[in-house]
């Protein structure tokens, strides 16, 4: 896939039409792994983002505070200064609480997100993430699809980045805490209601951007993503979203068209870390 904008197309890539122009330059999401770096625990080359989502690189640089400069006679001609790197956690938010790697399946591997000041954001040299909770929401229903619902907005999101293997597919984890399991609840209810929607929308080039819409786990909801204008390689992912009650919801999704029994695994995966 062609850069990391792809892989966050696969798992949030927006619907509405303000934010197209951010996310088209470059999850999650949908969502892409390619020309990035992998350093950390898992190695290689990344490959072709949930939702989706998580972020292109355009919205996180439009989404990462940047340190404020002094003024100074050239200032015209200073290089703009490198955008701060996001935090480790958010909140009450930390590693411990989203899924584990291994959760995912064989060889599977956290994998650290370096950014580049090509694509204008940073990473923090740790897989997890801290995310603007604005711009998840903003993310978080396929680009193409309708929106018809206010989906409300978390307090705290934060993201981890997956890898299988040196050059198997990518994963990306997000974790959403909003205020009150009110607000929870009716994310997800009004998410599902979207991609149910768009679900039944006519086929673009052929493909449908949302399909294999399943509940297999009590508090688990599956769909698959699929964006035709995104190599074939790397234009279809599997989203696992899985909410039980409380304030929290995780979104996880792998860069694959995911057989049954790794559906499976991923809702054990991603009901791990609400129990």
């Amino acid at each position: 896939m062609a850069g990391e904008a792809a892989r966050r197309r696969g798992l949030l890539m927006a619907a509405v039409p303000v934010f197209v122009a951010a996310v088209a330059v470059g999850l999650v999401i949908a969502l892409a792994l390619s020309s990035r770096s992998d350093e950390g625990t898992a190695s290689g080359s990344a490959s072709p983002a949930l939702a989706a989502s998580a972020t292109s690189p355009a919205a996180r640089a439009a989404t990462t505070a940047a340190p404020t400069a002094r003024s100074s006679p050239d200032e015209s001609t200073a290089p703009p200064a490198p955008p701060s790197a996001p935090a480790t956690t958010s909140g009450g938010l930390t590693a411990r609480t989203l899924p584990a790697a291994k959760r995912l399946g064989a060889g599977w591997q956290s994998r650290v997100d370096n950014g580049s000041a090509e694509e204008g954001y940073v990473g923090n040299g740790t897989p997890t993430q801290a995310r603007d909770p604005h711009e998840v929401v903003m993310t978080v229903v396929p680009l193409g699809c309708e929106r018809r619902s206010a989906l409300p907005t978390p307090t705290h999101v934060l993201e981890a980045d997956y890898r299988q293997g040196a050059h198997g597919p990518s994963g990306v984890g997000l974790r959403l805490r909003f205020a009150t399991s009110a607000a929870a609840s009716h994310f997800v209810a009004s998410r599902r209601a979207d991609l149910m929607s768009c679900a039944a929308q006519p086929a673009e080039r052929g493909l449908r951007i949302v399909t294999g819409l399943s509940s297999p786990r009590g508090g688990t909801y599956v769909s698959v993503r699929t964006d035709a204008t995104l190599p074939k390689s790397a234009r279809t992912w599997t989203e696992v979203s899985a909410w039980l009650g409380g304030h929290d919801v995780v979104l996880l999704a792998v860069n694959d068209t995911a057989a049954a029994a790794e559906v499976d695994r991923l809702s054990s995966a991603a009901l791990s870390v609400l129990r």
